[in-house]
């Protein structure tokens, strides 16, 4: 309870306590022991201590393995978690092996429509994502919004989820058309589950907007945008109001109204730093808009243009080939 409510300094200390006193009694090769070792492992997850998070992880799943032997659906729980450590530190390679195994434990444990088959798929779909496997991830992607939509009701947020991962991996292929009706559904799915004004719903409507203005629909984009940031019900310093400020710091790039531009894209930019759902790539895209607004508003900002140029280059860099097209740009743009 204390992890979902994200009070990690709590949380720590029940978890120590917890695996003191299951040490203490059942040894800490006993599966009770590993549940509690499993909510550490799941604290420095959460936490961004890869490292640390993947080390008690392992250690779990040789406690259920030697318990319970190597095809036990708790088994694949744990790899499926292993798999989401590798996946935070760019290891592909190793991510695929280890959801792979979880896939093949779960499916025969669950048959092939068990909800928890979908955020492996997606996994995957992400993997092959960041590769440039356009194809591959869409199936992938597709598979985990099929199995969602098998095994629950039509409304609910986790369909939403998928067909936003969907419209995601569209977005990044330059599926424009696909990526736009996807976010429509997701923001359907959203709107039936939560109601206008929900942190899911404005994030969908971020993401409808950044496929309108990329197919080139700056008035369409425009008002979702918009919508999301007047909708919105919570503190407008939320981290998830940093997508739609992203795309309308974009948009106003895109007019050449640099002033207003780097406004958004410094608020975007903030809130995105603190949102736990962007990634590397979100960030990236943010610092490089940022720096060319910057550099066209005033040439004396070149310094720090300059700076956040480099971080997006990283930024692309670390989460795959995906972006290759924006290094390329950031590079020619750095060279001028």
């Amino acid at each position: 309870i204390l992890l979902q409510r994200r009070d990690f300094e709590a949380a720590e200390r029940h978890i120590d306590r917890a695996m003191q006193l299951h040490a203490e009694l059942y040894g800490e090769a006993s599966t009770v022991y590993a549940t509690a070792l499993n909510a550490r492992a799941t604290l420095h997850f959460l936490g961004a201590r890869w490292p640390e998070a993947l080390k008690e992880y392992q250690r779990v799943a040789a406690i259920y393995e030697q318990a319970y032997g190597p095809n036990h659906p708790l088994l694949g729980n744990v790899l499926n978690n292993i798999g989401a450590v590798q996946l935070s530190q760019f290891d592909y390679a190793a991510a695929e092996s280890t959801y792979t195994r979880a896939l093949e434990i779960m499916r025969a444990a669950h048959g092939p429509n068990h909800p928890a088959l979908a955020m492996v798929y997606s996994n995957l779909g992400m993997i092959a994502l960041a590769q440039a496997q356009f194809p591959r991830a869409i199936e992938e992607l597709r598979r985990a919004l099929a199995v969602s939509e098998a095994s629950l009701p039509a409304n609910h947020p986790d369909i939403g989820d998928a067909l936003l991962e969907l419209g995601n991996g569209y977005l990044t292929a330059g599926q424009h058309a696909e990526a736009e009706q996807t976010y429509a559904r997701a923001l359907a799915v959203y709107l039936q589950s939560f109601g206008a004004g929900h942190e899911r719903a404005a994030l969908a409507l971020a993401r409808l907007g950044m496929a309108q203005l990329r197919d080139g629909r700056p008035g369409e984009a425009l008002l979702s945008f918009q919508r999301a940031l007047t909708e919105f019900r919570g503190d407008p310093g939320d981290p998830v109001l940093g997508f739609p400020r992203a795309g309308l710091g974009q948009l106003r790039l895109a007019e050449g109204d640099h002033a207003a531009a780097a406004t958004e894209l410094e608020a975007a930019l903030e809130r995105l730093g603190r949102s736990p759902t962007a990634g590397p790539h979100d960030l990236a895209e943010v610092q490089f808009a940022l720096a060319r607004a910057l550099l066209a508003r005033d040439a004396t900002s070149a310094t720090r243009a300059r700076s956040l140029a480099i971080e997006a280059r990283a930024g692309f860099l670390q989460f795959g080939a995906a972006h290759a097209g924006a290094v390329a740009e950031i590079d020619a743009w750095t060279a001028r």
